[in-house]
C-alpha cells in the first residue's frame, strides 16, 4: 500500500508540473477535504504542501492559464487570501475576474461571490489606468468604489513630496530627447 501511495503522489506531482492548471484542481479538492494546512494523512499533507508551494511560486501560470475554472469560491478565496503568494494585485484581480466571468453557475451568484472576495484585493495598489479600464468594467466592483480609490490615489500624489517619487536617470541613450530624469 505504501508503494501505491508513493506512486500516486509522484504521478500527481508529475501531472501538476506538466499541466499547472491541475494544481488548481488539486487545491479545490484539498479545500473541500478541509486538508489545507491540516490533516493527518501523510499523502494528503505531501500533496497539500506541493500544491500550496507550487501555487505560491506560480500563481499566474496555475490560475490564469485555465486553472481558475477548477476553483470553487472557497478555493479562490484561499488563493486570494494567501499572503505568501508571489502575485501582484493586478493578477489577483484577474484571477477573481476570471472566476466570476468564466466559472460555471448563476451569474448573479458569481457576482455576489466576487463582491465578497474582492475585499482581498487592495485596489489602491492597482495602476490608475487598470482601475479605469479593467476594474471599472468588472461586474463585482462598484464604479463608486473605483472613484473612491482613484480619489485616494490623487490625494496621495498631491500630498507627496517630490523627494518621495522614484526617479530614473537615462544617459547615453543615443538620442538627446530620451536622455533625462523620469519620475
Amino acid at each position: 500500500l505504501n508503494g501505491l501511495s508513493s506512486r500516486s503522489d509522484q504521478t500527481a506531482r508529475r501531472l501538476m508540473n506538466k499541466f499547472p492548471s491541475y494544481v488548481c484542481a488539486a487545491l479545490d479538492e484539498l479545500v473541500e477535504l478541509n486538508a489545507v494546512r491540516v490533516g493527518s494523512d501523510s499523502l494528503i499533507n505531501n500533496i497539500n504542501e506541493f500544491v500550496v508551494d507550487y501555487l505560491r511560486e506560480h500563481p499566474v501560470e496555475s490560475c490564469l492559464q485555465g486553472g481558475v475554472k477548477y476553483l470553487s469560491p472557497k478555493a479562490i478565496e484561499r488563493v486570494l487570501s494567501d499572503q505568501d503568494m508571489d502575485v501582484t494585485e493586478v493578477a489577483m484581480f484577474q484571477i477573481l475576474n476570471t472566476g466570476v466571468n468564466d466559472a460555471p453557475g448563476d451569474m448573479d451568484m458569481k457576482i455576489e461571490t466576487g463582491k465578497a472576495l474582492s475585499s482581498h484585493i487592495q485596489l489602491f495598489l492597482l495602476p490608475r489606468s487598470f482601475l479605469k479600464n479593467q476594474v471599472r468594467q468588472s461586474k463585482f466592483i462598484e464604479s463608486i468604489d473605483v472613484d473612491a480609490v482613484l480619489a485616494q490615489i490623487d490625494d496621495q500624489l498631491v500630498n507627496s513630496s517630490p523627494e518621495e517619487h522614484e526617479r530614473v536617470v537615462v544617459e547615453g541613450a543615443g538620442s538627446d530627447e530620451v536622455n533625462g530624469i523620469y519620475l
